[in-house]
């Protein structure tokens, strides 16, 4: 998927993949990305019971939210030494009151599902970053 590409370079980047086989750098990726999304989903929970409902599981969100885990997310914990794990993603996912709220990712609403092309979901996810670097 293309989406989760920018997670692996960062990772590769930063060596977290090298010296890995390749289920090894796969399960690196799949820890971190399970993790994330299940925060997603703890943060959220109506929009992962109505899937079709919403565009947190489409392509807006999953490029947006994997730019948001690449771009702010990772770099943020990796910086603080802080476990990537859904405990730590859901507490800093808290902070933002787009990533919480069930409306924000209603595919009816003109909000995350206004945004229709990459260019777009560039911009849901800088959106998103704001909203997360304004915390308390």
């Amino acid at each position: 998927m293309t989406s989760i590409r920018s997670i692996y370079d960062w990772l590769n980047d930063l060596g977290f993949l090298q010296g890995k086989t390749t289920d090894q750098a796969a399960d690196v990726i799949a820890n971190a990305l399970t993790a994330y999304w299940r925060a997603i989903r703890s943060v959220v929970p109506d929009a992962f019971g109505e899937p079709n409902k919403y565009v947190i599981q489409k392509t807006p969100g999953l490029f947006a939210l994997h730019w948001v885990l690449r771009d702010h997310l990772l770099p943020t914990m990796f910086a603080a030494h802080i476990q990537w794990t859904e405990d730590e993603f859901r507490k800093l996912l808290e902070y933002s009151p787009e990533s919480c709220n069930a409306e924000f990712w209603d595919a009816e609403e003109d909000r995350a599902a206004a945004y229709g092309s990459m260019k777009g979901f560039r911009q849901l996810a800088n959106e998103l970053i704001d909203s997360l670097k304004s915390k308390p």
